[in-house]
């Protein structure tokens, strides 16, 4: 099995060609151990110009989205790595809850040493990592095999299930 990580970026307002070369260091990092990277800054072809991400039309948002979501995230992602943890993102804030509690895939969480404080992401995430590769090697570690991505996916199904259906029902009562 490869494991396949969506490359979740900020991407509102910044320049076009440092997300690229952001996308493409870490694509190269996280290939050199083993993990694929799923890049929508890549895939959606953001042009390599010094320009900011500010011009996207409503309709080809919504498009690019309902890939993000579904295409990428739910169909073909085990991980979501968080490339910009150090940087305030509603769509990534989206997709990474997506993936977590919805399709309870983990999320590994990058943020600089300097820019690095214990936080309530320390709890929620599966990881935070401080470097690139260390991320990627802790992905492929944790999750890179069938059976290690089956003795994680096993106890959500058996255990997370129940409990979800049994709130469900709970929260009628509320």
């Amino acid at each position: 099995m490869k494991i396949k990580c969506y490359l979740a970026q900020k991407m509102s307002s910044r320049y076009c060609d440092e997300m690229v070369k952001e996308a493409r260091k870490i694509r190269k990092i996280f290939k050199k151990e083993g993990v694929e990277i799923i890049s929508p800054v890549l895939d959606e072809g953001i042009p390599n110009k010094h320009v900011k991400l500010d011009y996207v039309t409503k309709a080809k948002l919504l498009k690019e989205w309902q890939l993000d979501k579904h295409a990428r995230i739910r169909n073909k992602a085990h991980v979501v790595y968080n490339a910009n943890g150090h940087m305030a993102s509603n769509g990534v804030t989206i997709e990474r809850g997506w993936a977590r509690w919805y399709l309870w895939r983990p999320v590994v969480t990058y943020i600089p040493e300097n820019k690095y404080f214990y936080s309530i992401t320390d709890i929620e995430e599966d990881s935070v990592q401080h470097n690139h590769r260390t991320a990627a090697r802790f992905i492929r570690m944790k999750w890179g095999t069938r059976s290690k991505w089956i003795s994680f996916k096993l106890p959500h199904l058996f255990f997370g299930i129940p409990k979800f259906i049994y709130r469900q029902v709970k929260s009628l009562w509320l």
